[in-house]
């Protein structure tokens, strides 16, 4: 029996570079190369040739009267390049600005990255003055929210796996395993899931999952703050993004997308 081809390890360069503007883009400020040197546990020569090379692509900018770096606008290019390549978005975009006007709410387009996250793509908000922060780019834990709950629904990962991907979330009234498995039957049965503010108090989320060639590759949530919809109202939401979300699934496995 032949051995099965050998993966190569992954370049110790490139994952040095993804780290460093991983660290940048959550530094919420520049930093100079000794503190990047630091923190990444490299040579500051190491960090230096790096911080040049990425540069020079415009992934990085120095500035010379700090010493300091920060996030280049050719990561710009990057994300645009992305996000012009999902289909989902030109189609789930109309429906979304329309639940957020009509539910006055913050309506999101997320889609799955890797295995245990979920990257906002595409953001529809309300015209209301006090708005819930979220913003395209945004990632979270697979199993965070109603959007979390709406993706494994469809996934149905076993009782070891979900209870890994809930330890990975911060929430601020954790749901227990089997508390969480409930919630998943729950959205199953109804087409959508909720969080009643277990991942951030004050805000109520209701989720639908979209399958495109990939199950459950995109997920289309709505947030409002709690206090704004009684339980007939949550209801008449989760139907709603639901139905929205089986619009947007129906559009892309049709023989013709946009």
């Amino acid at each position: 029996m032949p051995d099965a081809p050998r993966t190569k390890p992954p370049s110790p360069a490139v994952a040095q570079a993804m780290a460093v503007l991983r660290l940048l883009g959550s530094a919420g400020a520049p930093l100079g190369v000794t503190t990047i040197a630091r923190q990444l546990g490299l040579g500051p020569s190491t960090a230096f040739n790096l911080l040049k090379t990425l540069a020079a692509d415009e992934m990085v900018e120095f500035d010379p009267a700090t010493k300091r770096y920060a996030l280049g606008f050719g990561t710009l290019d990057l994300v645009r390049m992305t996000l012009a390549s999902d289909l989902a978005i030109p189609v789930a975009r109309p429906m979304m600005e329309e639940l957020a006007s009509r539910h006055d709410a913050a309506v999101g387009l997320w889609r799955r990255s890797g295995r245990d996250r979920l990257v906002l793509v595409a953001l529809a908000e309300n015209e209301a003055t006090t708005r819930i922060h979220m913003a395209v780019g945004q990632r979270q834990p697979l199993g965070a929210g109603a959007a979390g709950r709406a993706v494994l629904s469809v996934l149905d990962p076993d009782r070891e796996r979900l209870a890994e991907l809930i330890g990975r979330v911060r929430w601020q009234n954790e749901p227990g395993v089997d508390e969480y498995a409930s919630q998943m039957f729950r959205a199953r049965s109804n087409g959508y899931a909720t969080d009643l503010g277990a991942l951030n108090s004050g805000i109520f989320t209701v989720a639908a999952a979209i399958s495109t060639a990939t199950p459950a590759s995109h997920c289309l949530s709505m947030s409002f703050f709690s206090g704004t919809a009684d339980a007939r109202g949550i209801e008449a939401m989760g139907r709603d993004v639901a139905a929205k979300a089986a619009d947007i699934t129906a559009r892309l496995s049709g023989p013709t997308r946009i």
